[in-house]
């Protein structure tokens, strides 16, 4: 994990707790890293203590900076970035394609009363979906085989639900195994899968064919809660393992096979609309988002390194640009990623609330917030291995701007060793001839 600073000189900094303890008044620049998830080389120079204190100190003046900026957990809370209550958001119900077709469930919901109706991308949707009856159920525009029903039906009872032909699932949570895209018959990692609901949902895009997912937990209980709902839902083509995904050897062969990957690690869960009320900002959820963005970056690493991977989704459920943004931008600096991994473009070019433009690739990437898009928070990114052609191009276009830098350098350094040479230099390229007196 990578953590830049400046620290200014100033006079009220020279006598705090920090500045005598740390020497801080006289640092211009701090940058820490750590390349081991156990943070044993950091702590061989600073020892542990120091080493937490530290990073303590440093999420503290992060999310300083970031409320100062507006984008800071108090100024989210303030500002009700999240807006509209719970009850704005319908229920959302994926079609489980694994038992029945959606056409099967649109005729079935027919024949139960319901008025299905289809949506275009031309329409609003925010105002038709709000708007709709309580006998209506309409068809996801953005995503496929997924179903809107009115908030206020109680579901769980209901009977598609009990037996998984229809599986509760919020929109935004959909969005990872759909963008994805993995092709029938090929491998899957799902990294951190319990409860099971992203690998169902991909085991459903690829049809049940294919050794979809290798999915690990490191909780015990919540493996055998993602066992009981993959049977449920009949996901058979699943291996479920228990353990820490980042002691998983991904070079192993049994994953030569494995080109998808989802990424949705733990997080602060501040997305979930009923969380909303639980952000407290200050110190305490500073150092947490430190942590959380630690593990996350660590995670989305550790899976990049599959060596036939092809492509990989990251997501949170939360809103917080720390777990976000940040972490994103904290991968992409790794030099194997740079190397190896660019972020998808234009994924899911309908959704029209991307990432933050405080950063390059904000478009490239989708967030979801209940105001915007009837969903939960959530974030959504892509990253795509670099073809050999690309790759070429790259760096090929990189050398040419190294080369033209070069010749620039060079054209300069000719022009003053010229200037030298005819005792001209600091002459600022201007010379004045004396003109000669006429006789």
């Amino acid at each position: 994990l990578r953590y830049p600073f400046l620290f200014e000189k100033r006079k009220n900094r020279e006598n705090s707790p920090n500045s005598r303890k740390y020497g801080f008044s006289k640092v211009r620049k701090i940058e820490v890293r750590r390349d081991c998830h156990d943070g044993n080389d950091m702590e061989g120079v600073f020892g542990r203590e120091l080493l937490q204190s530290f990073i303590r100190l440093l999420a503290r003046i992060q999310e300083k900076s970031l409320d100062r900026d507006g984008r800071g957990v108090a100024a989210i809370k303030e500002k009700s970035i999240l807006g509209g209550p719970a009850s704005s958001i319908p229920r959302y119900a994926r079609v489980n394609t694994l038992k029945w077709t959606m056409e099967e469930a649109t005729e079935q919901l027919k024949n139960e009363d319901w008025k299905v109706i289809c949506l275009t991308h031309e329409d609003n949707f925010i105002d038709r979906v709000s708007s709709m009856a309580e006998n209506e159920v309409i068809v996801d525009p953005h995503v496929e085989n997924l179903l809107i029903f009115p908030h206020s039906k109680e579901f769980h009872r209901y009977w598609p639900v009990e037996q998984r032909y229809l599986i509760l699932q919020d929109k935004a949570s959909c969005l990872p195994a759909y963008v994805l895209a993995p092709l029938p018959g090929s491998h899957v990692f799902d990294t951190c899968a319990a409860p099971g609901m992203k690998t169902s949902h991909a085991a459903a895009i690829l049809g049940g064919t294919g050794l979809v997912i290798w999915a690990t937990d490191r909780s015990e209980d919540r493996i055998e809660t993602m066992k009981q709902i993959l049977e449920e839902c009949e996901v058979k083509n699943a291996t479920i393992l228990h353990g820490d995904f980042l002691k998983t050897d991904v070079n192993a062969k049994k994953f030569s096979e494995v080109k998808y990957a989802i990424v949705d690690p733990p997080c602060s869960g501040s997305g979930m609309v009923k969380r909303m009320d639980e952000l407290t900002g200050g110190n305490a959820q500073a150092e947490r988002l430190a942590k959380l963005r630690n593990l996350q970056t660590m995670i989305l690493k550790h899976a990049l390194k599959f060596p036939n991977l092809q492509r990989a989704v990251y997501s949170t459920c939360s809103i917080f640009e720390e777990e976000n943004e940040m972490v994103v931008d904290e991968v992409l600096l790794d030099t194997y990623v740079r190397q190896n991994f660019h972020l998808a473009s234009s994924v899911l070019p309908t959704w029209n609330h991307r990432g933050l433009d405080t950063y390059d690739f904000g478009a490239d990437c989708l967030r979801a917030d209940p105001s915007k898009t009837l969903t939960n928070g959530f974030f959504v990114a892509v990253f795509e291995r670099t073809s050999a052609e690309e790759r070429v191009r790259s760096e090929s276009s990189n050398n040419k701007m190294c080369k033209m830098n070069e010749d620039g350098r060079n054209t300069t350094a000719v022009k003053k060793k010229r200037k030298r040479k005819m005792g001209l230099e600091g002459c600022g390229g201007e010379v004045k001839v004396a003109k000669r007196k006429s006789l």
